[in-house]
């Protein structure tokens, strides 16, 4: 339970000097619930670059919930081997959470959006995997996010209608920003 709460701590901190040590617990530690919440608190923080080779093992990890955190953190890395894995990833696996979860970061990286898979997600029966879907929408341009963004809009689910209106709202926002002014956020 200590192990847990601290780096539970860590995950609410989000500080980039914790990134090594974090490292070495997802290196040793035993407890799952230990791990799943180091892979939440490397999510948050900002230099979590040397944490690839991590990673990359967790993300061929057997426990379904370690292998999704993991693929999260890699879609955070701008890395050619956090890349080249998040390809493998989304060709080999037929769940849908880890495609988006690996789509999410290889649009980031400037691949094109794979419509196929989107489209897939945003007709799932689970807001979850709805939501998930539009986080990978937020890296794409406007013009191409607008279709996703759409259907989203028209869910039945009132989460992933809120998901997708913040979204649009955000995107309007920055095309609405005075140029040379900064934002705080």
């Amino acid at each position: 339970a200590i192990r847990f709460e601290g780096v539970n701590s860590l995950a609410k901190i989000c500080s980039s000097s914790a990134v090594d040590p974090i490292r070495g617990i997802l290196g040793r530690e035993k407890s799952m619930r230990v791990r799943i919440a180091a892979l939440d608190a490397l999510k948050c923080a900002e230099e979590n670059r040397s944490a690839i080779p991590e990673l990359l093992k967790l993300a061929d990890d057997t426990n379904p919930t370690i292998k999704f955190k993991a693929v999260v953190v890699l879609s955070s890395i701008n890395d050619k081997r956090a890349f080249a894995k998040l390809r493998d990833i989304s060709a080999s696996t037929n769940d849908i959470n880890l495609k988006i979860a690996a789509l999410r970061g290889l649009i980031s990286g400037g691949d094109k959006p794979d419509a196929e898979i989107l489209a897939r997600a945003l007709s799932s029966n689970n807001p979850d995997v709805k939501i998930e879907a539009l986080k990978a929408v937020q890296n794409m341009p406007d013009t191409e996010a607008k279709v996703y963004l759409q259907t989203a809009l028209e869910d039945v689910n009132v989460n992933v209608r809120l998901a997708a209106s913040l979204q649009i709202l955000k995107r309007f926002s920055k095309a609405k920003q005075p140029a040379g002014k900064k934002r705080n956020s």
